[in-house]
């Protein structure tokens, strides 16, 4: 009779700990986006806030939707790579949007998840600077 308390104690464990590992990490671009900056550009590198109300929607089945103002103007299937080869030398994580090139992004935490996305070695692209809704 013990050996079953124990048995179950050990199922509900793998199964907690299954449930907790869900690919819904803060370490993944899946989930809801609002732009909340955007900088670079040809006039140099400032930083501006955003003035529209832009939401990224990246979704577990390859969809990246853009939201204006809570209206779809745009889906996408998306892919991302860990360790994308921009050059020779320069390996990072990308994102392919559509039939696009290549781009970089990244996660940042802190006080909030923020997401960046922008072209390699390209100084004259604006670089927009997502949060993470939760």
């Amino acid at each position: 009779m013990k050996n079953i308390y124990v048995i179950v104690l050990l199922l509900s464990s793998v199964t907690a700990a299954c449930k907790k590992s869900k690919i819904h990490s803060s370490s993944s671009v899946i989930g809801k986006w609002k732009l909340v900056s955007y900088s670079g550009g040809v006039a140099g590198f400032k930083h501006h806030p955003a003035t529209e109300d832009v939401v990224l929607s990246i979704s577990i089945d390859s969809q990246l939707t853009v939201f204006n103002s809570n209206v779809s103007q745009s889906t996408v299937r998306y892919v991302t790579n860990e360790h994308y080869a921009f050059s020779s030398s320069y390996n990072a994580p990308g994102i392919q949007l559509g039939s696009e090139r290549w781009q970089l992004y990244s996660i940042s935490h802190g006080l909030r998840d923020t997401l960046s996305i922008g072209w390699y070695n390209s100084p004259d692209f604006l670089y927009p600077e997502y949060e993470r809704i939760k």
